[in-house]
């Protein structure tokens, strides 16, 4: 599995600790700084249960400042014999700054822009929105919308909790007030619609966030967007107008 992360690459191979991975229920096993493409990449193998099954990952975190390449071979436990072929799979990964040419291309959805909001980027299954276009807004306060797709199965019985904690795990973004929700049906889809204020961890200002959930069998897809607290509240429309034009679509 591959999948790309807006945001360097620095900061996601510093947060890929034994806490850090632990926190998202893996155990680290082995880590090593390794060379791909002559850029400087960490190989990680973890373990991780995951259905009342243990399972093995390999995992390659590269990539450079603007962005985070993430390479993933997963096994099982009962067949450690794959464990080298895999490791020596994804260390034959490389990867461009060549900019994707259709953003859409592959995805199993779509979501059209809107005029405040312009499609910036893709980053693996996510599409980023911006006011300005440019995947990194020039400060906290400049709104920006992520949406995408889940990269696992999950069952998912109660839409509104499962909702309510997906965005309290928000990264960079402190303890949600003022919450605010109510379920919605989006493409057929029972979903659930959330917008809440938190402090960003890293300017310490107040972002307003939204969110939706959407729930298709085995697999959710996720929007979030992000305004500074004391801009118009009224935006929050806009990431409405955008995440209102979601469908899915065959790949």
């Amino acid at each position: 599995m591959i999948t790309e992360i807006p945001g360097p690459a620095s900061e996601v191979r510093a947060g890929m600790t034994q806490k850090g991975l632990a926190s998202r229920g893996m155990t680290l096993i082995q880590s090593q700084t390794v060379t791909i493409g002559g850029q400087e990449a960490l190989l990680l193998h973890v373990s991780q249960s995951a259905a009342g099954s243990e399972l093995f990952k390999w995992m390659l975190v590269g990539g450079d400042a603007k962005g985070t390449v993430m390479v993933v071979g997963t096994f099982p436990e009962s067949e450690t014999d794959l464990s080298a072929p895999i490791r020596k799979s994804i260390l034959t990964s490389s990867w461009t700054e060549e900019k994707r040419s259709d953003f859409f291309e592959g995805l199993a959805f779509r979501v059209d822009p809107s005029p405040k909001l312009k499609l910036a980027d893709r980053m693996g299954n996510l599409l980023v929105f911006s006011e300005t276009g440019a995947t990194e807004p020039s400060d906290s306060s400049q709104a920006i919308l992520v949406v995408g797709g889940s990269l696992s199965e999950i069952v998912i019985g109660d839409v509104a909790a499962f909702a309510k904690e997906r965005a309290a795990k928000t990264e960079h973004l402190g303890r949600l007030r003022n919450v605010i929700g109510r379920p919605m049906t989006v493409d057929s889809l029972p979903g659930y619609e959330l917008i809440g204020v938190g402090a960003d961890e890293k300017s310490g200002k107040d972002l307003r966030l939204y969110q939706l959930v959407l729930v298709d069998r085995m697999t959710y897809y996720l929007a979030q967007g992000f305004i500074g607290a004391d801009r118009d509240p009224r935006f929050v429309k806009e990431f409405r107008r955008v995440t209102s034009t979601f469908r899915r679509v065959r790949p």
